[in-house]
């Protein structure tokens, strides 16, 4: 089973993400404050996280720059962006992948199966 920290304050992006993970394979735990995450995936880490590049009071990319800086850099991160036009972002602060908003369920699921499984 694959456990995922998913990073958002957004209702319909945590539903999303649920449905898109709604397999056996995957298990979704959801922190809804940026800051928080570090201290998830401390606590507990994930074999992938998701973040919402909105996500509260640290959006997404400072807190990819904050795990990357961390111990649990091995983990995986998959950004969530609202436009094709944030990628850069998401290279420029190292994320592994990312995906623009409205998030294609099968999409999702696949991206997160090769990260995870790459990551190994």
């Amino acid at each position: 089973m694959f456990d995922v920290l998913l990073a958002t304050d957004a209702p319909w992006t945590e539903s999303s993400v649920r449905a898109a993970l709604l397999e056996p394979d995957f298990t979704v735990r959801v922190v809804s404050e940026g800051r928080r995450v570090s201290e998830s995936v401390t606590d507990n880490p994930p074999d992938l996280v998701i973040l919402d590049l909105q996500a509260g009071n640290m959006g997404g990319v400072a807190v990819n720059a904050d795990l990357e800086n961390s111990l649990v850099d091995s983990i995986p991160v998959l950004l969530l962006l609202d436009r094709e036009a944030d990628s850069w972002l998401a290279k420029r602060f190292g994320a592994e992948a990312w995906l623009v908003k409205p998030i294609s369920p099968a999409k999702l699921a696949e991206t997160g199966r090769e990260l995870i499984a790459a990551a190994g």
